[in-house]
């Protein structure tokens, strides 16, 4: 009888060993997979401290929002965050978002005007410029040699859209005639990249950057 006793108690030990390394092995395989996720997004996003100006600059690189034989157009952003001069505010938070376009033929633009609505509602931003160069810097440009035509838009965002940004379930865009709304994935880099320029600039504000 002993014996079989002493059977059935391995038998329950090696049962309940197996079971936790089961476990064990399935929240490493979730957390390589969240960490993985996580770095995937991260790699869009660049993040530049400048020791001698006390300003950290965050590139979130282009995404691809049109990717057409004949068409190609990128959405980038580029924000700099640190002390202000001004004795009345603690931050500077300074960005522009880059759109970069190239075409085989000249396409019309419309009132060049470029458009966001963020949950529906119109998003507060000002064009600044364009010109027929890259407005984001060289190494960050995706260059498309078989596309002669360029154009290129800068238009300003202020603080509260990265707070729109952050939270935002669809996030629509307009230049000119073309519309379009962004993708699951640039969504998320975009909420992201907004997330981590709020919370740089809220080190900036409380004085320990």
């Amino acid at each position: 009888m002993r014996p079989i006793l002493v059977c059935v108690l391995l038998l329950v030990i090696a049962g309940s060993i197996f079971l936790v390394a089961a476990e064990e092995y399935q929240r490493e395989r979730k957390g390589t997979a969240q960490i993985s996720d996580a770095k995937s997004t991260n790699d869009q996003i660049e993040v530049k401290v400048d020791r001698f100006s006390n300003t950290t600059t965050l590139i979130l690189k282009p995404q691809i929002l049109i990717d057409k034989p004949d068409h190609f157009m990128t959405l980038g952003i580029k924000t700099e965050v640190g002390k202000s001069d001004d004795p009345q505010r603690k931050a500077s938070l300074y960005s522009f978002v880059h759109i970069d376009s190239q075409s085989k033929s000249p396409l019309d633009y419309g009132d060049q005007e470029l458009r966001f609505l963020v949950d529906d509602k119109p998003l507060d931003i000002k064009t600044e410029n364009f010109s027929e160069y890259p407005s984001i810097e060289a190494k960050y440009y995706i260059e498309k040699n078989n596309l002669s035509r360029k154009r290129s838009y800068m238009a300003f965002v202020f603080e509260p859209s990265f707070e729109r940004f952050g939270k935002a379930e669809k996030i629509e865009m307009r230049l000119g005639p073309f519309e379009m709304k962004l993708n699951q994935q640039v969504m998320a880099n975009l909420r992201e990249y907004a997330k981590q320029v709020l919370e740089h600039n809220k080190i900036s504000k409380e004085g320990k950057s």
